[in-house]
């Protein structure tokens, strides 16, 4: 592997970039349990990585029209982002080092995620990270989402780069997909969930922080 073969990143957010899929569950548990909602770990589990599209009729299969997602899901949003904006929502550890080196680097950079755009832009302002993006791609500007490699496809045209000249850096099952078969070289940086046999066929290599990724390019 040459690391001048590689001239940009494609970041998935949540999990990667926000210490936040944990933070969603808790959320999430909140809502079901005041309006009595079985088993909302298990389903959040089962969903990371997917757009709201996805997440949707996953939650539909679930519960059978018994509650209503879109309404529960606007309750769960406001209370991550209550959290979000009180600071109690972090950057992943050593995301900031990774985005400056990037940047030094000259390294072109985008955002891939099933979160809207609207929710993002306001959340990389926030967090004083906006500058170290050069494109954002969201779940709102892409017709199929994760596992779909449209979003990948889409970030890679976007930075004017061919997918295998990007790297996508993801932690779900569902962001890896749509990352290989984008024909992105990709890297998994796990968080809530644990790299199987079965997903190991979409990953190019594991890292445990994101900090590695200065590998590829020293």
């Amino acid at each position: 592997m040459r690391s001048m073969k590689y001239k940009g990143v494609a970041f998935d957010f949540d999990g990667v970039i926000l210490d936040s899929e944990i933070a969603v569950i808790d959320c999430w548990k909140i809502v079901a349990e005041e309006k009595g909602i079985p088993d909302i770990e298990e389903y959040c589990r089962s969903v990371i990585g997917l757009d709201i599209v996805n997440s949707k009729k996953k939650f539909d299969e679930r519960y059978k029209g018994e509650f209503s997602y879109e309404d529960n899901r606007l309750l769960r949003k406001e209370v991550f982002m209550q959290r979000f904006f009180e600071g109690k929502i972090p950057l992943k550890k050593n995301v900031r080092e990774i985005l400056m080196f990037l940047k030094e680097k000259d390294i072109k950079v985008s955002l891939a995620t099933s979160t809207y755009s609207e929710t993002i832009r306001k959340e990389i302002e926030f967090l004083d990270i906006d500058k170290y993006f050069d494109e954002l791609v969201c779940g709102d500007m892409v017709k199929n989402g994760k596992p779909h490699p449209e979003i990948y496809l889409t970030a890679a045209k976007r930075l004017g780069l061919e997918p295998d000249e990007v790297i996508g850096v993801e932690d779900s099952y569902n962001g890896v997909k749509s990352s290989k078969t984008a024909g992105l070289y990709t890297v998994m940086v796990p968080d809530l969930l644990v790299p199987t046999g079965d997903i190991m066929e979409f990953v190019d290599v594991i890292y445990e922080d994101v900090r590695e990724i200065k590998n590829i390019f020293v």
